[in-house]
């Protein structure tokens, strides 16, 4: 197990978001993750006190991700985004092994705010509709390609 006073085990993550707006109904969202992980297993300390570890992982996970929003109307904004992923894996033991592996996924979508009818008894419309399609090792067929939807409708008399 991992306790604070472990030497060897550690954890590091580095993201960074840049959003940009080139028009009032435009929004242009870029991002970065990178994290990585080292695992190890004490093996033992010396007289003074010095722990030895025995190196078992090293893993390297980058993401990118991409998103766009735009204002179509005052009602209907249409969206999308996507992202990709690269997971290294190394073991080390009596085979040392190293494992890439990839996944993904892309969505597009709307989202709808109207209101119907006089002021003082509206009909309001809120909706949301994606369809996602992804890949990876971690993705089943069901959630590879699949449709959410959400409505929201509210009358006040």
């Amino acid at each position: 197990g991992v306790n604070k006073e472990d030497g060897f085990n550690k954890r590091g993550n580095l993201n960074t978001t840049v959003t940009w707006n080139p028009s009032r109904r435009l929004r242009v969202n870029i991002k970065h993750d990178y994290s990585q992980k080292y695992n190890g297993t004490r093996t033992g300390s010396d007289a003074s006190g010095t722990a030895f570890y025995r190196r078992d992982q090293d893993q390297f996970i980058n993401r990118v991700e991409l998103g766009l929003s735009w204002e179509a109307t005052d009602w209907l904004d249409l969206s999308t985004a996507t992202y990709r992923t690269k997971d290294i894996v190394k073991r080390f033991g009596t085979t040392n092994t190293e494992d890439t592996r990839y996944s993904g996924e892309l969505w597009v979508g709307g989202v709808i705010k109207h209101s119907f009818g006089p002021r003082s008894s509206p009909l309001e419309l809120d909706g949301a509709i994606r369809r996602y399609l992804a890949y990876g090792p971690n993705v089943t067929e069901t959630s590879a390609d699949y449709w959410r939807a959400d409505v929201l409708v509210k009358w006040t008399f």
